[in-house]
């Protein structure tokens, strides 16, 4: 810990501004003070940064502002987060949580129900954007927990996802020959709309002379939430 280092436990977050307010205590007295925090994207000594969240127990020092005489918090390390370390504990026997939906400028969290972790909603690029009649109402969800366990996001269980992945389930399940249209041709890759331009896959080229706008048979061999692979007929 830096020399005359302060430690206190972060109120609020804002991502997109990249600034914190952490609480803490002098001689009994509890304060508040704002800090700037690095992108989660960025890296130090490769490294990724962590995803700062509140109820993060962080160390800091209290510096002037640049030009200003206004005091910030400086130097601010990440140390534990107790909440999220037994929500992390918990989904190593049962991936399964309750929380309730929210969103900010930043996008959509989901606050799980008895802590006031905020997670980032990893969504499906096939999913619907939730509405506005399904924010603050209790979901299920599961944590996803990269191997750093920086950026620990929730998925919800049951998503919802837009009508032509629903029709493109139907259709690898019945393994159905679709026929998909060629969208664009680069050297190595064949684009393809599968169902209209919402649902895209790709195939190698294996330089034949198909042209734009063409036809292709193809059967969906894997469908994920994630990702689609398909194969010529």
């Amino acid at each position: 810990m830096a020399k005359n280092s302060i430690q206190g436990k972060i109120s609020f977050v804002n991502h997109e501004k990249n600034y914190v307010m952490v609480d803490y205590d002098v001689q009994g007295k509890k304060k508040n003070i704002r800090g700037a925090i690095r992108m989660p994207s960025a890296k130090k000594d490769n490294q990724p940064v962590h995803n700062y969240m509140i109820g993060d127990v962080v160390s800091f020092n209290i510096a002037r502002a640049d030009k200003s005489d206004r005091l910030v918090a400086a130097n601010i390390e990440f140390k534990y987060n107790d909440a999220l370390n037994n929500l992390i504990d918990k989904a190593q026997t049962q991936n399964q949580f309750k929380g309730y939906l929210k969103q900010s400028e930043e996008g959509f969290f989901v606050k799980e129900i008895d802590s006031y972790l905020f997670l980032p909603l990893l969504m499906s690029p096939w999913q619907q954007i939730p509405g506005i009649d399904e924010l603050n109402e209790p979901v299920l969800f599961s944590l996803h927990i990269p191997k750093n366990r920086e950026k620990i996001s929730a998925e919800l269980l049951h998503p919802k996802f837009i009508t032509e992945y629903n029709k493109a389930q139907k259709l690898f399940k019945s393994e159905a020959t679709i026929p998909a249209v060629i969208a664009a041709i680069k050297p190595h890759s064949i684009y393809l709309n599968i169902i209209g331009e919402a649902l895209q896959a790709k195939l190698p080229n294996d330089g034949k002379d198909y042209k734009i706008g063409e036809e292709l048979p193809v059967k969906i061999s894997f469908l994920g939430p994630k990702k689609i692979v398909v194969e010529k007929v």
